[in-house]
């Protein structure tokens, strides 16, 4: 079941009870089922992880000077899970189009802006 203080939820992932179950795609969004074989496991309670934040579908950081680092990943759930590991990272955007990771820390961006190719985790605490 999808806990409810999951950080990438958006407002289709309500658990429900004809919907119990949530799967992650690989844009990042979730798509919840009653079929509990289309499901993956998801766990929740993420205030007692190293990091929490939330998640900007179709935007991107805006008015970058510079980056932390960049890297291909197979999916926005490890770009997240790379960015609650590294201490300055503030914001992770993931590239739907090129499998890409970008880390930013808080002085490396002014702002926000429309992107539907990207996802961006924003990390709120620690």
């Amino acid at each position: 079941m999808v806990a409810d203080d999951t950080p990438w939820a958006d407002p289709s992932s309500v658990v429900s009870e004809t919907k119990p179950f949530g799967r992650m795609k690989g844009d990042g969004t979730l798509l919840m089922t009653k079929n509990i074989f289309q499901s993956y496991s998801l766990c929740g309670r993420h205030y007692r992880k190293k990091a929490f934040g939330k998640t900007l579908f179709g935007k991107k950081p805006d008015g970058q000077t510079s980056y932390i680092s960049q890297k291909k990943t197979t999916s926005f759930l490890r770009c997240v899970g790379t960015c609650s590991t590294t201490s300055r990272c503030k914001a992770a955007q993931y590239n739907l189009n090129i499998s890409t990771c970008t880390m930013f820390d808080t002085s490396m961006f002014s702002g926000f802006s429309q992107n539907e190719a990207t996802n961006t985790f924003i990390r709120d605490g620690y």
